[in-house]
């Protein structure tokens, strides 16, 4: 782990204790279901946990990181996934979530991060098909819509 960790990690473990400090101080529970101060709390006692770990193995033993910018490839590769990112967003509208969604992360698994395709198109599949159900069947929220329908 890199010694540099040590500084983001120990803030972030602040920032939890913070919030989870406000988020006491509102009511846990409502009439109905987990009132506004249960989400922060949760979310905000994983993130110490989670920073708590990060801070512990920064301290341990100095591994030395291998870094994304040695060479032209890893630049590549983040340019590649922000354009790729960039065409997701412009063409969200027009294919709708589940199209573009699709496309997105067909595109992200054999193109840049050289999958097999049996992995890509499930991976692709199983997460769309996620966000289907998840928003439109269980939550019952509208996705955006495209051209195609869907």
């Amino acid at each position: 782990m890199n010694r540099r960790d040590w500084i983001p990690s120990a803030f972030m473990l602040a920032l939890s204790l913070f919030v989870a400090s406000q988020a006491l101080q509102m009511p846990f529970s409502a009439e109905y279901g987990p009132g506004p101060g249960f989400m922060p709390l949760v979310l905000s006692t994983l993130m110490g946990i989670l920073s708590a770990i990060l801070l512990v193995r920064s301290l341990g033993s100095e591994v030395p990181s291998k870094s994304l910018f040695t060479d032209r490839s890893g630049l590549k590769k983040s340019a590649g996934v922000a354009l790729l990112y960039l065409a997701y967003i412009v063409s969200l509208p027009f294919l709708g979530l589940l199209v573009a969604l699709t496309v997105f992360l067909l595109v992200l698994l054999l193109l840049i991060e050289k999958r097999s395709i049996i992995m890509a198109v499930s991976a692709s599949a199983m997460v769309s098909l996620s966000c289907y159900f998840l928003f439109e069947v269980w939550l019952k929220v509208p996705l955006p819509i495209g051209i195609f329908g869907i």
